[in-house]
């Protein structure tokens, strides 16, 4: 299992297997990725994978820049206003968190 149940969507959303892959594909932008690293990455089984391909695709979050021998591999695409806001959300999300890190405590003496 990755560290991906730490990403910035499966803290704010839960740890849906679309969102776990969402989050994936948000912090992996380059490359590619075949259906089977993106589960091993996420800790997802292949059917689950397969399961909520059809979703992703529906609403265009996915592209495919490249195939290697038969398999094909996947990127979120980034011309897609829905993987847009997601990505947004995601660094939304992940300036907040870094802002309450660095916040001092509150000790409550008041």
């Amino acid at each position: 299992m990755s560290n991906i149940e730490s990403g910035v969507l499966v803290s704010l959303l839960g740890r849906s297997a679309i969102i776990k892959t969402l989050d994936f594909l948000i912090s992996h932008q380059q490359g590619g990725f075949s259906k089977a690293e993106i589960a091993r990455q996420t800790g997802l089984g292949r059917k689950t994978i397969n399961r909520i391909w059809p979703g992703l695709k529906k609403y265009r979050l996915l592209r495919t820049p490249r195939r290697v021998g038969r398999s094909r591999l996947y990127l979120l695409d980034d011309r897609s206003q829905i993987a847009l806001r997601l990505t947004e959300l995601a660094s939304t999300t992940n300036n907040y968190e870094k802002e309450i890190l660095l916040r001092p405590p509150d000790i409550g003496l008041y």
